[in-house]
C-alpha cells in the first residue's frame, strides 16, 4: 500500500508541471512584459507633447511619427498581459493610454485632412518620387517609368540614377530644371506643360538644391504654384530649424492655389507636418498612403506627402513599386477649382 502510494505520487509528478506551476510561469511572463508594454502605451499617448529639450528631443521627434505603430504594438501587448493574468489595473491603465494615443492622433490628423473629391475633374496630375541615389535599377527602366506615367509634372529627388537619361526624358518632358552640367542631380523637375517657371533653391544649411518652386499662369486662369521639398529628418537639430525657416519664408510669399509635395521625413500626424498644415491652411489626404519603407506596404510610414490649399485632391496613388527605391512615390490628380469653403485660407503662412 505504501509502495503504491509513493509510486502514484511519483507518477503524478512525472506527468508535468501542476496547475500552480503553470500559473507561476504565466505570472512571471506577465511581469516581464508589463513594464515595456505600459511604457510603450504611455509614450504613444504623450510623445507628441514632449518639448524639444536636449535631454530627449531626438527620441521625441524619432517617435513622433510612430504613434499609431506604438499604439498597435501596445494593444497586442495588452492582450497578452490580460491572457497571462496581469493585474487588471495595469491592463486598464495601458488600455486608457492606447485610447488617448489614438484619440489625440486622430484629432490632430482629422483637423488638417480632407477626403478626396473623385467627382471633380482633375486639372493637373503631378508625381513625386524619391528615387534613392544608390538605386541599382537600370536607369533606362527608371526613365521609361517616368515617361510612361500620366503625370504633367514630375518631381524626383535623389535623382542621381537619371544623370545619363536627361536627353531621353526631354522627349517626353520639354521643360526641365535640375541635373546640371556639373554632374549634380539631386533634384529634378520635369514638365509636359510649356510656359512653366521652375526655380530650385538650397534648403537651410545644406548646399544641395532640395526645394523647387514651379509656377504656371495660363490665359484666363488663376496662377497656381507647386512646391517640392526634400527635408532632413526632424531630429537633425542644427539643420532642421534652418530648413523649416526657409520653407516658411518661401510659402509665406505664395498666394492662390498651392500644391506642396515632398519627402518630409515625418508622418502627417507628427508635429512637423501638423504645424505646417495648420499654419499654411494646407490639407492632407484623409487616408494617408504609406511610402517608406517601400516593402512594408500598408504597414509602412506615410512620410512622402501631397498637400493642397485652394485646391482638392481628386485621386492619389502610390507609384514606383519594383523600381528599386526604398520609397514609393505619389501620383496625385488635382482640381484647382475645388477649394473647400469650410477651410479658411490665411493671407500668408504664419510663422
Amino acid at each position: 500500500m505504501v509502495m503504491e502510494s509513493v509510486r502514484g505520487r511519483g507518477g503524478g509528478a512525472d506527468r508535468g508541471p501542476s496547475g500552480r506551476g503553470r500559473r507561476s510561469y504565466k505570472s512571471w511572463f506577465a511581469g516581464l512584459i508589463s513594464a515595456p508594454v505600459l511604457a510603450l502605451a504611455l509614450t504613444g499617448a504623450s510623445v507628441t507633447f514632449w518639448p524639444d529639450w536636449p535631454a530627449f528631443q531626438t527620441l521625441a521627434r524619432v517617435l513622433d511619427s510612430l504613434t499609431l505603430h506604438m499604439a498597435a504594438a501596445a494593444a497586442l501587448g495588452l492582450g497578452a498581459m490580460a491572457w497571462l493574468g496581469a493585474p487588471r489595473a495595469a491592463v486598464l491603465l495601458g488600455a486608457a493610454a492606447v485610447a488617448v494615443a489614438l484619440t489625440l492622433t486622430g484629432q490632430r490628423y482629422l483637423s488638417v485632412s480632407q477626403p478626396l473629391a473623385p467627382d471633380l475633374p482633375a486639372d493637373i496630375t503631378v508625381l513625386w518620387f524619391n528615387m534613392l541615389a544608390e538605386n541599382a535599377t537600370d536607369p533606362e527602366t527608371l526613365a521609361a517609368a517616368l515617361a510612361d506615367s500620366p503625370a504633367d509634372v514630375v518631381m524626383v529627388t535623389e535623382a542621381v540614377p537619371l544623370t545619363g537619361q536627361i536627353d531621353r526624358l526631354a522627349q517626353a518632358f520639354p521643360v526641365r530644371a535640375g541635373c546640371d552640367t556639373e554632374g549634380r542631380c539631386d533634384f529634378l523637375v520635369l514638365s509636359r506643360i510649356p510656359g512653366m517657371r521652375i526655380k530650385l533653391y538650397p534648403l537651410g544649411r545644406l548646399q544641395e538644391r532640395r526645394m523647387a518652386v514651379v509656377r504656371l499662369a495660363r490665359p484666363g486662369e488663376p496662377p497656381w504654384t507647386l512646391v517640392g521639398l526634400h527635408m532632413v529628418k526632424p531630429w537633425f537639430f542644427g539643420i532642421t530649424e534652418s530648413e523649416e525657416w526657409k520653407m516658411m519664408y518661401v510659402l509665406h510669399r505664395i498666394s492662390g492655389p498651392l500644391v506642396l509635395m515632398g519627402d518630409l521625413n515625418a508622418a502627417p500626424w507628427s508635429r512637423r507636418v501638423h504645424l505646417l498644415a495648420r499654419r499654411c491652411a494646407l490639407a492632407t489626404p484623409r487616408l494617408p498612403r504609406p511610402t517608406w519603407p517601400a516593402g512594408a506596404g500598408w504597414f509602412g510610414l506615410p512620410i512622402d506627402h501631397v498637400l493642397v490649399r485652394e485646391a482638392r485632391l481628386t485621386g492619389l496613388d502610390r507609384f514606383g513599386a519594383g523600381l528599386g527605391s526604398n520609397h514609393l512615390g505619389l501620383l496625385a490628380r488635382i482640381s484647382l477649382d475645388g477649394a473647400d469653403p469650410d477651410r479658411p485660407v490665411p493671407a500668408a503662412c504664419t510663422p
